[in-house]
């Protein structure tokens, strides 16, 4: 069961226009567009992994949050974390 569903990266559409906007041969284009791809293929493989938790019929119920944010002694992301009644795994 998808308790918090898969969305993008909220700033890679800001990377995008910014870099769009930039000459072609500023300095930092081309960091900007590295950056830009290197998030985009890591959100992709995020929605890959979730979509497929979410078509699994396990035996017993599971949860699957995506880009989860905790706050302990310090304040942790998660990019995935499957949860059981036996176990939890984390995606990273």
């Amino acid at each position: 069961m998808l308790i918090k569903p898969f969305a993008p990266t909220h700033y890679l559409d800001a990377l995008r226009k910014l870099s769009d906007r930039l000459s072609a041969n500023h300095p930092l284009k081309q960091e900007l567009e590295r950056q830009w791809r290197s998030i985009e293929a890591g959100d992709l493989g995020e929605k890959i992994i979730v979509d497929t938790l979410g078509q699994l019929h396990p035996p017993e119920k599971y949860y699957v949050f995506h880009n989860l944010s905790l706050v302990l002694e310090s304040k942790i992301q998660i990019d995935i974390l499957l949860l059981t009644t036996n176990f939890a795994v984390v995606f990273r």
